[in-house]
């Protein structure tokens, strides 16, 4: 038996995975759904699919503390395919629902956020940029992160090989996952990667994370100077857009429509738009 993984991945936006509730509801072949939530909230998630009130069901959520705080901030995200399930689960009763994410990672994840909202103060306060701890936190996240993206593209791996069809929902690492299923050696499991809202324009956080990430790997060195420059464009965003507008997307956008040019000026087009 040779099975399918259809890899639809996307970034962090919300209207982004509204997008990819309306896929999953669109889809009633699959045998399985992956998603990008934390494994420890599995069980939960399977009896909002179920029938469960969602209401209820996410203050259990919170009250066990399966996901960290901020999780307003988690749920500003997650609502939108979470509102989605019962209704895929009605249309599709058979299918197999399965949450692939680290949970170590997602508290490394929430832990960094903290670190980084400490720092981006201390820019606003100071006007300094701590060049050195700003590498160390993200550094230290990203070694997390590539060890925990290993860990989950092996957990998907060895479950999508007991079916025909999967679903994963994955961020816009979703190559990586497409990367893992390539070097499985039976070659038993034929891999398709769709994107949603791509090209989409990096922000300045998620920029720095990627140049450091080539620089973990050995493939370019950041010098002090750009790494400062993006930094402030980070604190600049935070201050001029996310403090000011009514929800991460708005934020996003309206950044992206003013300023974004600004980012792109420094490290170049090519290093801040991510096209798949």
């Amino acid at each position: 038996m040779q099975s399918e993984l259809h890899i639809l991945a996307l970034p962090k936006l919300r209207v982004s995975h509204a997008k990819a509730a309306q896929k999953i509801n669109e889809t009633s072949h699959y045998e399985t759904l992956f998603l990008m939530f934390p494994r420890g909230i599995e069980e939960p998630v399977k009896t909002l699919a179920e029938g469960l009130p969602y209401e209820y069901v996410i203050s259990e959520i919170r009250r066990k503390r399966l996901i960290p705080e901020p999780f307003k901030a988690w749920e500003y995200y997650a609502e939108p395919i979470l509102k989605m399930l019962y209704e895929t689960k009605k249309q599709n009763p058979n299918l197999n629902i399965y949450c692939y994410g680290s949970t170590a990672y997602e508290n490394i994840s929430t832990e960094t956020a903290t670190k980084i909202a400490v720092l981006t103060l201390r820019v606003l306060a100071t006007g300094k940029v701590d060049v050195k701890r700003w590498k160390e936190v993200l550094i230290e996240e990203l070694k997390f992160s590539l060890e925990a993206s290993e860990e989950e593209a092996e957990f998907v791996l060895s479950v999508a090989k007991r079916y025909r069809r999967n679903l994963c929902i994955s961020s816009l690492s979703g190559k990586k996952l497409k990367d893992k299923v390539a070097e499985e050696k039976e070659g038993k499991i034929r891999v398709k990667l769709e994107y949603v809202n791509v090209p989409y324009q990096l922000t300045p956080l998620e920029t720095l994370k990627n140049e450091l990430l080539k620089e973990l790997k050995g493939e370019t060195l950041l010098t002090d100077e750009v790494v400062e420059k993006i930094v402030r464009c980070h604190v600049d965003y935070v201050k001029k857009y996310i403090l000011l507008s009514s929800n991460p997307d708005d934020a996003y956008f309206r950044w992206v429509s003013r300023e974004s040019k600004k980012l792109e000026d420094i490290v170049g087009k090519d290093k801040t738009v991510f096209s798949g």
